[in-house]
Parts: structure tokens; C-alpha cells; sequence
């Protein structure tokens, strides 16, 4: 295995949810690749969509829970997001920064989960979001 730049090995938590074997299988590939060609160790995690999960809330599921996308327990996850109607506004709190669940002044109720932090694209939703005059 090769190893990281300061010595260390690199090893990955990828979840995705029990039910999907098809996503399993595709993170099992992806690992498979990642340990041949540079020697990360991808760990699949397959863990239930629900009941102490992938899914639940901040105040739902310990901060603990394994593969919990809200407490951000994770280092790749595999999932299916559809976005509603309005293109915009379904990426709004999935991308801005301050839509990151562990935000305590938004209640932990933001949609980021893979926790985006950039200011140009914060930037850019909220212009997108501005009414036009």
C-alpha cells in the first residue's frame, strides 16, 4: 500500500445504504481500483437508509452513527438525490455553506452534507435565489 505524503495510510469510509447491492458493488469496484492504483483502502460501510442510518436527522441519530451523511460520518458516500422542481432552489440548501447540518444557528437543518464551503459558489446561489427587478 502506498502511503500519504506525511507517512500515513489512506483509508476511506464509503457508505451507502444495505439495501442497494448495486451501490455496494459499485463502491466494492471503485475500492478495488483506488487499492491498485495508488494504495487507498476503501472501507465499504453498507448501512441502513433509515433507523440509525444514512438518513436520519441531527437530533434523530447519535453523533456517533456510522455513515450518518448529517453528523457527517463519512469520507464517500453513495446515494440517490432528486432534486425538486425548481432547480435552483433544490440546490440552494443542498450547496451553501451556511446549510452545513452541523450549523447550530440553522437549527442543524441544512441539506449540505458534504459540507461545501465556497464562497464563489455561495455567492452564486444567493444571486440566483435574488429577485430579479
Amino acid at each position: 500500500m502506498r502511503i500519504a505524503p506525511n507517512g500515513a495510510k489512506v483509508e476511506l469510509t464509503a457508505c451507502t445504504s444495505k439495501s442497494r447491492q448495486y451501490r455496494i458493488d459499485t463502491l466494492t469496484l471503485v475500492g478495488s481500483l483506488l487499492a491498485s492504483q495508488i494504495g487507498v483502502k476503501f472501507n465499504v460501510t453498507p448501512v441502513p437508509s433509515t433507523n440509525g442510518g444514512m438518513f436520519p436527522g441531527w437530533n434523530d441519530a447519535p453523533a456517533d452513527t456510522p455513515c450518518n451523511l448529517t453528523h457527517g460520518n463519512f469520507d464517500v458516500a453513495e446515494f440517490a438525490w432528486v432534486p425538486g422542481i425548481d432547480p435552483i432552489g433544490s440546490i440552494f440548501t443542498t450547496y451553501l455553506s451556511k446549510y452545513d447540518p452541523s450549523n447550530e444557528a440553522t437549527g442543524h437543518a441544512g441539506n449540505n452534507e458534504i459540507r461545501v464551503n465556497i464562497p464563489a459558489v455561495d455567492t452564486a446561489l444567493t444571486d440566483a435565489m435574488a429577485p430579479s427587478t
